[in-house]
């Protein structure tokens, strides 16, 4: 019975867990170096994070290796030829994200502007 009792415990506090964690599916967008628009449109399945943005002549380009666990997120995305590690938090509806570029990190700030 304790084990059973336990056994049902441990699986609400995982339901109840869950039903708290942020959700960062749907359209994000931001500023890129104060001059540039930036969109991202982000998905979810459990931990692992599927996306894409539209650069600005129209070409969509795919994140792969994403991750999204306890409210951070990580993935990689080709710009330009290379692909560039990507890093982010959400905090208060905002996720900020942190690009590894060659010689400098760039931060952009997205806001959900379309939630899927």
């Amino acid at each position: 019975m304790i084990k059973k009792t336990i056994t049902t415990l441990i699986l609400l506090l995982s339901l109840i867990n869950s039903s708290l964690a942020t959700d960062i599916k749907g359209h994000w967008t931001g500023r890129f170096d104060d001059q540039y628009d930036i969109a991202f449109d982000f998905k979810v399945y459990g931990e692992v994070l599927n996306g894409y943005t539209i650069d600005s002549e129209g070409k969509t380009h795919h994140l792969y290796y994403g991750v999204f666990k306890d409210d951070e997120l990580s993935f990689t995305i080709d710009i330009m030829g290379d692909p560039i590690k990507v890093t982010g938090k959400i905090k208060d509806d905002v996720i900020t994200l942190i690009f590894k570029m060659p010689g400098h990190p760039v931060r952009v700030e997205l806001i959900r502007t379309d939630a899927e």
